[in-house]
């Protein structure tokens, strides 16, 4: 007598309980952790900007005092302090949240006068992973930036994050977490540097870049409602990683 096999109700059933004890511990692994997903970017992001200042050195500074006298004193802090250095600016203040990796340049060699933002005529970092230049949108950004730009720099609109503080501890900085820009410097041996973007309003008395540089852990804190994610840059060493 032949007889056909088949699962019996109780081998179906045990089947379907381990099924979903699977899915019950590997659901969470398996979804996507946006938060972390930005937090990892930027790390990556400064890493690169860091290497960048290491083996593109573009500083232009002068420690003439005349030079400093003779700036107009709206203008002071600006000119006396970004000269150049690959950076990383958040722009904390617009809905996108977005950054860019760039390096300034000035718009007067004879008497250097810089900004305080990304725009046309900077140099812009290309990542040669993705092959996108890591730079926000804007109408003042050149348009072959634009074309190939990383719009994951765009933190709102790739990851949900919905707040970015910079805590910058240096003797000039002030918490950039109060102001629209905040900017991540560093030097051609690798340290941070870190400005709100505060100090450009005049009549701070910075008299050298060393004022900005950092003297204890440049904090930031990307949010997602509730919940908050935050990369390290450490003092004197550059040392870039997630932390608490």
């Amino acid at each position: 007598m032949n007889y056909s096999r088949a699962f019996t109700f109780i081998e179906l059933l045990v089947v379907i309980v381990l099924l979903g004890i699977l899915s019950a511990v590997l659901a969470p692994q398996l979804s996507r952790d946006e938060l972390n997903e930005a937090q990892q970017q930027v790390i990556q992001h400064l890493q690169l900007t860091q290497n960048q200042a290491l083996t593109h050195h573009t500083y232009i500074g002068s420690s003439d005092s005349s030079i400093e006298t003779n700036i107009n004193a709206t203008r002071k802090a600006a000119t006396l302090w970004f000269k150049g250095y690959w950076q990383m600016q958040f722009n904390t203040g617009t809905t996108e949240l977005p950054y860019s990796v760039y390096s300034d340049t000035p718009s007067n060699s004879l008497l250097p006068q810089y900004s305080d933002k990304a725009d046309k005529g900077d140099y812009y970092l290309y990542d040669s992973f993705t092959r996108l230049f890591i730079a926000r949108d804007g109408t003042d950004i050149p348009e072959y930036i634009l074309k190939y730009r990383d719009t994951g720099v765009d933190l709102a609109d790739t990851y949900g994050v919905t707040n970015v503080s910079v805590v910058c501890p240096s003797m000039a900085a002030t918490n950039a977490s109060t102001r629209s820009r905040a900017h991540i410097l560093f030097d051609d041996i690798g340290r941070p540097y870190c400005s709100s973007g505060a100090e450009d309003s005049g009549g701070v008395g910075v008299r050298n870049s060393f004022d900005f540089m950092a003297i204890d852990t440049i904090r930031v804190t990307l949010r997602k409602n509730s919940q908050s994610a935050v990369v390290c840059i450490e003092p004197q060493t550059g040392y870039i990683h997630g932390c608490s």
